[in-house]
Formats: C-alpha cells, structure tokens, sequence
C-alpha cells in the first residue's frame, strides 16, 4: 500500500538486475508503467495501493519474470501517472482509464494481480470487463466490508487519516502499520520518504475523500451494500487467489474470509508473520503461491 517498499539505494540495480523497461503509455490520462520478463509466456499485471507505485512491485518481480511477462503500472494520481485535479478517483474511473491501458497495450488474457485499492480495482476491472482477465490474485484487498470486525474504513469515518502524517512520529506509526516486518531503509532515505509523503498529505486526502465518497466502505456498521462490492462477489466467475498477512492492521483476515466464502472458485492463502504487503514482506513465498497457482488455473 505504500510507495515505498524499495530501497532507494538499490532501485536503479534491482530495475537493471530485472531488465525492466519504465514506459508511458500516451493516453489522455498517461499511465507509466514497466514491463518486465518474457512476452511470449503468460502475462501478469500488478495493481498497487493506495500511496504505492509500480516500484513496489520490483521485489516480487525477481521470482516472477522467469515464467511470465511482468508488468506493473502507476496508477493514475500515484507515481509517474497522471494526476488529473478535474476527476473524481472512483472504483468505476480506475477501471475506465486502466481498460483504455490495457487496450493500448492489446494484451491477451492475462492474470490480474492487485494489493489493498488495488485489490478493489482488480475486484471492479473483473466485474465490468470479464474478458480481460484470466484469473485474479487478491492481496489484502480493499474494496468490501465486515460487521463483526473495524478496519481502516473505520478510521478514516472517524476523522483518523493514517495517510495525512505532520511528524517523523507519525510518519513511524504509519510504516508499522503497513508492515510486520518492515524492510530495512537507511536514514538518508527514511526522511525522504517521510518529506515526500508529508508533502502528499493533502492530495491523499482528496483521493481518499473520492474513493469514500463513491463505492468504497464508509463503516463496517453501514448496512447500505452500494458501499462496498460485497453484494457482488458472487457474480466473479475467474479462478481467484486471495493472499492476506495474518497481522494486517488495516483490513483484519476476516475480510479474506469474506471474500472466500462468496467467491466462487476461490483460494485462500494467509501469510504467517506478514502485514499488509505480502509481496514485500514475503515476496519469495508470496511468488511460489501465485506460481502454483496459476499453473492450476
């Protein structure tokens, strides 16, 4: 869900390690993205998080670009994308402007991967475009509600905006939320990211305020199903992987739960000792499921 699950001092050698392409796609609402691997063996596509960028994604890459054609890409308002200050950032908008890039792209049928928003995407984009897809792969997925447990949709409809921070203090607390075992980042590097992410605080507000505005939960207690995609996850019909880190602080395991039950042709994997971001946290083992797991598909 964060941007920044890379070392800074080894991203340039991690993207050369990978032989990974950064390329932009000219569309209307321009989406960079990478492209990494094989073409001629299977496609996957990364989604990020919220906060995140397409650089997250270069840890689980390296177990991944052997057996398929990898590409992961900056969501618009996040990264190198555009960020447009006349949209409004909805579920529905996202999957608009990522079918034009997959369009662009002509990319056959391919394996959807997303983390966090980017599971709610991933969950929308097969929702409303089908044949895009050949599978999904849902990792701590935002985009659905539970009565029984508080998640970070809670927070935020009680006025607590983990991604508005003012101080290095909160700025902490905000990494070890989104991580259990947190990558190791080198002072130099930390208070960039914290500066950066500082300097971003109002702009995620915005977003965060569209996404909560237009089909994203605003209380687990809400019983209103146009809040959340609960009510239409059985209409999903692709082969689908749910991975989930069993100390996620932002969306409890109960919400995988949730998801698994009304899936069809569904999978749940929970990740022992992980937080939010099993492909950074546990990127060798979080790739050797989704191995498996398309190779069943």
């Amino acid at each position: 869900m964060i941007k920044y699950c890379y070392l800074g001092a080894n991203l340039v050698s991690q993207k050369l390690l990978l032989g990974a392409k950064r390329k932009l796609a000219p569309l209307p609402v321009k989406i960079a993205y990478y492209e990494a691997g094989n073409p001629l063996c299977p496609t996957v596509v990364f989604i990020h998080g919220f906060g995140d960028s397409k650089e997250s994604t270069l840890f689980v890459a390296r177990h991944l670009i052997k057996d398929f054609h990898f590409i992961a890409l900056d969501l618009p308002g996040f990264g190198q994308s555009d960020a447009p200050t006349d949209h409004t950032y909805t579920l529905a908008q996202y999957a608009k402007w990522l079918k034009d890039f997959f369009d662009y792209l002509k990319l056959p049928p391919f394996h959807l991967m997303g983390n966090s928003l980017g599971g709610a995407i991933t969950l929308q984009l097969a929702l409303t475009y089908p044949h895009l897809m050949k599978s999904l792969v849902l990792i701590g997925s935002a985009g659905i509600a539970s009565e029984k447990s508080s998640s970070l949709y809670d927070e935020f409809y009680q006025g607590k905006n983990i991604f508005k921070v003012k101080n290095k203090e909160e700025f902490e607390i905000f990494l070890k939320r989104i991580f259990y075992k947190r990558p190791y980042f080198p002072k130099f590097y930390l208070h960039y990211l914290f500066t950066h992410f500082k300097e971003r605080g109002p702009w995620h507000e915005k977003l965060l305020w569209d996404l909560m505005s237009h089909g994203l939960p605003m209380s687990a207690q809400n019983n209103d199903p146009s809040f959340a995609l609960n009510h239409r996850l059985s209409d999903l019909s692709h082969p689908s992987l749910i991975v989930w880190g069993a100390k996620d602080s932002l969306f409890p395991v109960e919400m995988a739960m949730i998801m698994n039950e009304k899936i069809q042709n569904s999978k749940l994997i929970v990740m022992d000792e992980i937080g939010h971001c099993p492909q950074v946290e546990g990127p060798k083992e979080f790739a050797c499921h989704v191995k498996e797991f398309i190779a069943a598909s």
